[in-house]
């Protein structure tokens, strides 16, 4: 009896060992892709670099730096208020023109991590490392384990990942819930089981509620059903209840959102902008994963999908991933939003996924037999060295310049007074996102110049000056009152008249502003960024002119 009890213990030993050590082979390589998205962050300096390599970068940044400070200190107040009041405060809170799930995840990581730079960074390199290990999940089976791990790190080290990798973004989180939403459904179309239509509604939803690419998805279905031939596949019932999960979690969104949302649309839908979408957004397909992997990811969907290859997975598997780059395509070169090659890079981890499926079959052309893996793994590997050679060395974030003056203006600065901010996007974001990390609280008015002292678009467009003149300048300054200045004379901002009318403001009111520092240009230091304060001093801010501010409703 008891030698029978402690072999029943030993074999239980055995089994949680056994357990153990599946979880540590399963979950070690997304670890380390992880690890590498962060390596690639410090090695492009990320950590030391203001949050503005892009125009929507400092947006994303307050905005969720707003969310963390709702979730911590307004929790059960009415929302719009809350963040019409941060907007004030810090005008770069994007929640409105962009979905809000980018926002709660920003959100819950500062509150865990403390440290905003920490926090929000880190969410990056999470999500791009396991974009990564899903895709060496994907083709580990196709071209074997040292292939798929080398063809994980490519994919993370192509220049457009590594650029949205050290950003505050939407692009990257949007690849994670794009990709698992796609395997989500590929699994139900191979099982039709509800819990996988459910785990793709949620994960649709995820995407959808992130940008609006992710309606893109839709698209997934028609094309399982077009490839497989069963359209009745589009009429099960927990299908349909999928459907109506992500109408009701994302529709009300949209619906009472659009009148914002689409201040940012870049035109309007039609054959012009067509035109020129199709053509940039092919060559950024080429050019997005490596012209190798791009050409043998297009392989692989004639392999899988048009000649009906399986390489050991269904037809509907394959055609899951050919509808999502195919959704994204379409979608892109119909709605008209600006032309960018970040927007396209939720097509970049199937395009991996089928040059593995290429480089497979192409292992066993002429030649089946057990070593094909050996020679698909060859394959695969060279393409993926080749691209990974051409993506390095890791892109560097420049600083702009922006934190020490936020410094400088967090110390001198008191609370509900205001600072006006003279600068192109870059800069008026750059200082925002800066001061709101320091001081999250928002006691503290930033004015954006192109906003106070200008009327234009969303892009810019449709340019107009308030001011023409030191005096109209000196009049809207005092009626705000404005505290402090900071004034931009860096080359690289775009100077329009209302710079001019703030610099004859200073000539003709000297006497009125103090230097508090000039800080040199990093790139040239013959020009600075300039902080002055009123020397008289200025009352707390009285009211915002309305129009500057945010329409909510």
């Amino acid at each position: 009896m008891g030698a029978s009890s402690q072999e029943s213990r030993s074999a239980i030993k055995e089994e949680s060992f056994s357990r153990a050590n599946s979880w540590l082979r399963f979950l070690a390589p997304a670890v380390a892709f992880i690890g590498v998205a962060v390596a690639l962050q410090v090695a492009g300096g990320a950590y030391h670099a203001e949050f503005a390599r892009d125009p929507d970068e400092p947006g994303h940044v307050v905005s969720g730096i707003a969310v963390a400070r709702y979730m911590q200190t307004a929790l059960f107040r009415p929302p719009l208020p809350f963040f019409r009041d941060y907007y004030e405060h810090y005008p770069k809170v994007a929640l409105g023109n962009w979905p809000p799930a980018l926002y709660v995840a920003e959100g819950i990581a500062i509150i865990v991590v403390k440290h905003q730079r920490y926090a929000l960074l880190l969410l990056q390199a999470l999500c791009a490392g396991l974009v990564a290990w899903l895709v060496f999940r994907q083709t580990c089976r196709l071209v074997g384990n040292a292939a798929a791990a080398l063809g994980g790190t490519c994919l993370l080290c192509t220049t457009t990942m590594q650029v949205n990798g050290s950003m505050v973004m939407a692009e990257v989180p949007l690849v994670l819930a794009m990709f698992a939403a796609c395997l989500a459904f590929a699994r139900y179309a191979e099982t039709g089981r509800a819990r996988d239509a459910f785990l793709f509604a949620v994960l649709m939803s995820a995407a959808v509620l992130t940008k609006g690419t992710g309606w893109a998805l839709a698209a997934i279905p028609l094309a399982v059903a077009a490839a497989t031939r069963n359209w009745r596949m589009l009429l099960r019932r927990n299908l349909w209840l999928a459907g109506v999960i992500v109408a009701a979690l994302c529709v009300p969104w949209y619906y009472f959102t659009l009148r914002i949302a689409s201040h940012s649309f870049g035109g309007k839908i039609g054959l012009a902008y067509t035109k020129v979408a199709v053509v940039e957004f092919t060559r950024e397909f080429f050019t997005l994963p490596g012209a190798a992997i791009a050409v043998a990811g297009v392989a692989g969907i004639i392999v899988t999908v048009l000649l009906g290859h399986k390489l050991g997975r269904t037809r509907a598997y394959w055609a899951s991933l050919a509808g999502l780059i195919a959704g994204v395509w379409l979608m892109l070169v119909t709605v008209p939003a600006a032309i960018n090659n970040r927007y396209l890079l939720s097509v970049v981890p199937p395009i991996f996924v089928m040059a593995a499926a290429a480089a497979r079959q192409l292992g066993n052309w002429r030649a089946p037999g057990p070593r094909h893996a050996l020679r698909a793994g060859v394959i695969f590997g060279g393409l993926a060295l080749a691209t990974l050679v051409l993506s390095l060395p890791p892109r560097s974030k420049q600083p702009h310049g922006f934190i020490p003056v936020a410094s400088t203006l967090d110390m001198v600065i008191g609370n509900e007074r205001t600072a006006l901010i003279v600068s192109d996007a870059i800069g008026e974001g750059a200082l925002i996102s800066e001061f709101a990390m320091r001081e999250p609280e928002a006691k503290v008015y930033l004015l954006r110049g192109s906003k106070l002292l200008a009327s234009q678009g969303w892009n810019g467009e449709n340019y107009r000056a308030r001011v023409h003149s030191g005096d109209e300048c000196w009049r809207l300054l005092e009626s705000v009152p404005v505290a402090f200045l900071i004034m931009d004379r860096r080359r690289s901002v775009v100077h329009r008249d209302h710079f001019d009318a703030v610099e004859a403001m200073l000539r003709d009111h000297n006497g009125d502003w103090t230097l508090v520092k000039a800080f040199p240009d990093p790139q040239d230091a013959a020009y600075s960024i300039a902080l002055y304060r009123l020397t008289s001093g200025a009352q707390p801010m009285r009211k915002l002119p309305g129009w500057i501010l945010p329409s909510l409703h």
